[in-house]
């Protein structure tokens, strides 16, 4: 297992540092691209020329388009190929399968399943982020498979880990986790400190930079406020407010309706709570 744990984890390093060389490489070759562009405007073009280049869509935002594709094609065809069976795509299919396994151990559903060891098990993890920030597909793919290991893990490492790596994703590819925003604002009820302090920070960044649009759910940031075994979250999530607050179009405001009626409706919020909570807020519109 140790020997399979080191392969998972080289394997996974191996594809992330691959697509940041690729990337560098397209950013080199547009900046050059744009620098020759900028010499050329230098010397008049002709007429025909420019109607030429307009016909050939030759423009900044088509060379801009056609990179970009190139980068994507990298990525989905060449290092990470899950359908001509490519080397590293081969290990996406290894991680999947331990991922699986130690998921099954852990719930115990499968009859005589031997628990994974923890580094086994954090390395496939780690291994399966990597993969899916690197290919659109492999994100598609694995993404519940992630969502459910981030819920049912016994492990707080792997739901740490998985929490970096959804905000990795967040940003890589926004369409595809947008979906599935409720399932990470739920870490912040985790049992685990350490998982609920890796959540509200991961959910304060993405929010903060405008990664992440802010929906009701930051109710949920709003209850570390009165986060009883942590003062690091509490302070985190005063931070937060106080950081909310500082944006434009006054965001705090927007949202207090839905918080404050979502908060009045949580089980789990008592009156005292509500309380202390609705006045903490106000004080930011």
């Amino acid at each position: 297992e140790d020997g399979l744990a080191r392969l998972l984890f080289v394997a996974g390093h191996v594809a992330i540092h691959m697509f940041v060389y690729a990337e560098r490489v397209s950013v080199a070759v547009r900046k050059h691209r744009k620098g020759e562009e900028d010499r050329g405007a230098q010397v008049k073009q002709s007429k025909a020329e420019e109607e030429e280049q307009t016909m050939l869509g030759g423009g900044e935002e088509a060379s801009d388009d056609f990179e970009e594709a190139m980068l994507r094609k990298i990525a989905e065809e060449e290092i990470l190929s899950l359908k001509d069976n490519s080397l590293l795509g081969r290990y996406v299919t290894i991680a999947v399968q331990v991922v699986r396994r130690g998921l099954a151990a852990d719930r115990q559903t499968v009859e005589g399943a031997e628990p994974l060891s923890a580094d086994l098990m954090e390395s496939a993890t780690l291994a399966l982020c990597k993969f899916m920030c690197v290919s659109n597909t492999a994100c598609e793919q694995h993404l519940r498979l992630l969502l459910t290991v981030l819920r049912d893990s016994s492990d707080p490492k792997v739901r740490s880990n998985i929490m970096v790596a959804l905000g990795d994703l967040a940003v890589r590819f926004p369409n595809t986790i947008e979906p599935f925003t409720s399932q990470v604002y739920r870490r912040l009820r985790d049992s685990d400190v350490g998982v609920r302090t890796t959540a509200l920070m991961c959910l304060s960044h993405l929010i903060l930079n405008d990664m992440l649009k802010v929906r009701g759910e930051v109710c949920e940031i709003a209850l570390c406020v009165e986060d009883e075994s942590s003062e690091r979250i509490r302070d985190l999530a005063c931070l937060f407010f106080y950081e909310m607050s500082r944006k434009g179009s006054n965001p705090v405001y927007n949202l207090l309706p839905d918080t404050l009626n979502k908060l009045s409706k949580d089980p789990l919020v008592d009156s005292d709570k509500f309380a202390k909570l609705a006045p903490f807020l106000m004080q930011f519109i």
